[in-house]
C-alpha cells in the first residue's frame, strides 16, 4: 500500500482496491489447490460471456441451457476434421462454442 500513498499524493484515486475487472476480463483469485503450483489469479471471461448469452440468444430466438464446466480437457475441437455443420443447424451447436471459448480464456 506504498505505492497506493505515494500516488494518492499526486492522483486522486478512485475505487483503489483489489482489481475485480481488468483489461476487458475479470480477475479471478484462484483456490488453495492451485498455490501449490504458484498459481493466484487468473483471468477469465466471464463477465463477456454473461453479456454475449443474451445476444446470441436473441439472434438464434433461443434460450440456452446452463452448464457446468471447464470441460474436459480431453475435449478438443480444435483438431475436429469432420466436415462443417449447414448453416440452418448451426444453432444448435452455438452453445458448444461458447463453453469452448469460455474454457480457452479462463486459462489466460
Amino acid at each position: 500500500m506504498d505505492v497506493t500513498k505515494s500516488l494518492e499524493k499526486i492522483y486522486l484515486l478512485n475505487n483503489v482496491g483489489i482489481p475485480e475487472y481488468h483489461l476487458g476480463g475479470n480477475v479471478e483469485f484462484l483456490g488453495e489447490s492451485w498455490k501449490n503450483q504458484g498459481l493466484r489469479l487468473a483471468l477469465s471471461a466471464r463477465h463477456y460471456i454473461q453479456n454475449v448469452i443474451p445476444k446470441f440468444e436473441s439472434l438464434f430466438g433461443k434460450e440456452f441451457k446452463s452448464i457446468k464446466t471447464p470441460i474436459s480437457e480431453r475435449y478438443h475441437p480444435e483438431i475436429d476434421d469432420s466436415p462443417l455443420c449447414p448453416e440452418e443447424d448451426s444453432a444448435k451447436y452455438m452453445h458448444d462454442r461458447l463453453l469452448y471459448l469460455d474454457n480457452c480464456l479462463r486459462k489466460v
